[in-house]
Parts: structure tokens; sequence; C-alpha cells
């Protein structure tokens, strides 16, 4: 009797950590969390060099950080919102380039939504665009502007494309100066497109892109360049 007794129990037992075995998935299974901005961006702090590294850069006077690398990002957390621009990030850059034929290298992180059709409208501009110019009556002599509508001269865009997704991106650039990099689309002296909320719809999404640039010389080597700060 004993023995039936003890097999019975030895049965239970075995039964049990089976039971136990098979329930572990989902005891263990971690708490599905839909990524968000708060969870994805990180600071970011640039190498900051000494304008007198390089004579050409310690010339131009509105130049504030010399950098061999630099970010502008743009987020939102609710479309929702209505927000003063520069809250949706720092997504725009005049920057200076000391030397003629040289590569753009811009590495794009599109973080957020993840796995969700997005497209954002990454664009290149000759010149500072967020100088403000105006003609009167009649179009401008000069190749490198063109006039909008309102009268308001524009900086010529030498690249721009619906970007959907990470990956790297070069460009040449033929002369040194100035050009300005925006996520949202092109600059019209003073104003810009603050928010993606046109390329996503009405639905309360949140968003995250992330842009870092670099310059190379014709000898592939990373160059130090010149930031002009419109916006701290």
């Amino acid at each position: 009797m004993n023995i039936k007794l003890n097999n019975v129990h030895k049965m239970s037992v075995i039964v049990l950590f089976v039971i136990i075995l098979l329930s572990l998935p989902y005891i263990l299974k971690p708490e599905e969390h839909q990524k968000t901005v708060d969870d994805e961006f990180i600071e970011y702090n640039p190498t900051y060099y000494p304008k007198s590294d390089d004579a050409l850069l310690d010339s131009v006077e509105d130049v504030k950080y010399v950098v061999d690398e630099w970010r502008i990002y743009y987020l939102h957390k609710d479309w929702n919102e209505s927000k003063f621009w520069k809250e949706y990030g720092l997504f725009s850059v005049v920057f200076y380039v000391p030397k003629d034929n040289t590569t753009l290298v811009m590495n794009v992180c599109k973080i957020l939504p993840d796995n969700e059709p997005f497209m954002f409208p990454l664009t290149l501009q000759k010149g500072d665009a967020y100088v403000s110019r105006y003609v009167a009556g009649s179009m401008s002599n000069t190749s490198t502007w063109y006039k909008s509508d309102d009268d308001k001269i524009i900086q010529p865009t030498l690249w721009k494309s619906n970007l959907s997704d990470s990956g790297t991106t070069i460009i040449p650039l033929t002369s040194s100066g100035r050009y300005t990099l925006c996520i949202t689309g092109s600059v019209h002296g003073n104003s810009h497109t603050y928010s993606l909320k046109g390329f996503m719809g009405n639905e309360a999404k949140e968003a995250l892109i992330e842009v870092y640039l670099s310059v190379k010389d014709q000898e592939e080597n990373i160059i130090l360049f010149g930031i002009i700060p419109k916006f701290e």
C-alpha cells in the first residue's frame, strides 16, 4: 500500500514539474514595450577643436565651433501637440567647409517609427539658407539664386531625397563655403517646415531621426569643418 502511495506521489511531482517547465516561457516572457523617443534618444557630445587649428576656419568670423563630426536630429512625441519648432530638435545646421573638392558623408539613422513606412525630405542647400534676401520686381541676375513667389530669394538645392530608412549618403562638394542641411526640407530664409506630420498622417506616433555628418578630402581623410549656429 505504501509503495503505491509513493508511486502516486512521484507521478504527481513529475506532472507538476512538467507543467512548470512548460509554463516557463509564459512566466518569464518580458512585457512587450513599444520603443519611445525617451527610450532611444541619447545625448551627443561632439569633439570641439580650437579655431586656430585650421587657419581657413579661423578666418571665418561666424564659425563658432570647429568639429570633425556633427549631429542633427528630429524628434516628435505626439503629432497632436502644437509646439515651437525648436522643441522638435535641432534638425538643421549651417556648416562651413574650408576646402574645395571634398565629400560630405551623412550617416542617417531613422530610429522611430520602427518597421513602419515614413519618409523625410533630407535636403542640402548651398550657402547659408537662413539669410533672408529679397529682390524687387524682377528675377535676380545671379545664377546661384532663384526667386520664390513671394520675392524671397532661396538658396539653391544641391541635393534632396525623401529617405525612408537608415543608411550612408555621400555627396561631392566642389567648392568651399557655407552649406545648409535640414531634415525637414528646404530652408526659405529664416523659416522652414518644422513638423513632419504631413509625411506620416494624423496618427499620433513618435518619430526620431538622427543624421551624423562629416567631411572628407580627396584622400578620404576626415577634415575639420565649421559650425555656424542659428538656434541654440
